[in-house]
């Protein structure tokens, strides 16, 4: 656990668009919708300004390979909703974050790496807020074989 790079932040409360997937691999579902939506109003061409998170919703439970994921880019005030896009305002809150390095397809270290996270905050006196935990998207929007995440651990 000790050569995990953690950082304490509170993500500031954001005006954000949200698409929505369902299924045995709804990040695709969530991911397609929201490109094709973003892609002409250039959302993604900077996303340290529009950042982009995602998170199970629901989770996945035992047993079942169906599950719900949302992602989320902030937005101006103004921008309008589209047929599978809505628009509402995020609260945010502290969290406890670290990075989720997947390049080359490594998905499967994304689980293990949220693992981690919480066994760190576990040990170190932190307790999981009643929010969802959030995964920002780095790098790789546009290829998923260069993706990088922020894991996002509320507290």
């Amino acid at each position: 656990m000790h050569d995990m790079k953690i950082e304490i932040v509170r993500l500031e409360p954001m005006l954000v668009a949200s698409t929505y997937g369902y299924g045995a691999s709804p990040e695709d579902e969530a991911w397609k919708k929201m490109a094709a939506w973003t892609g002409p109003l250039g959302f993604f061409e900077n996303l340290k300004v529009n950042p982009l998170y995602g998170y199970n919703n629901p989770p996945p439970l035992d047993g079942n390979k169906e599950y719900g994921y949302e992602l989320f880019i902030k937005v101006d005030k103004g921008t309008p909703p589209a047929e599978e896009v809505r628009i509402y305002f995020f609260y945010g809150g502290p969290f406890v974050v670290t990075r989720c390095d997947v390049r080359g397809g490594h998905f499967k270290d994304i689980p293990a790496t949220w693992k981690r996270l919480e066994r760190w905050c576990k040990h170190n006196g932190y307790t999981h807020a009643y929010r969802p935990g959030l995964e920002r998207v780095v790098a790789g929007h546009d290829d998923h074989n260069e993706l990088i995440l922020d894991l996002y651990f509320p507290i």
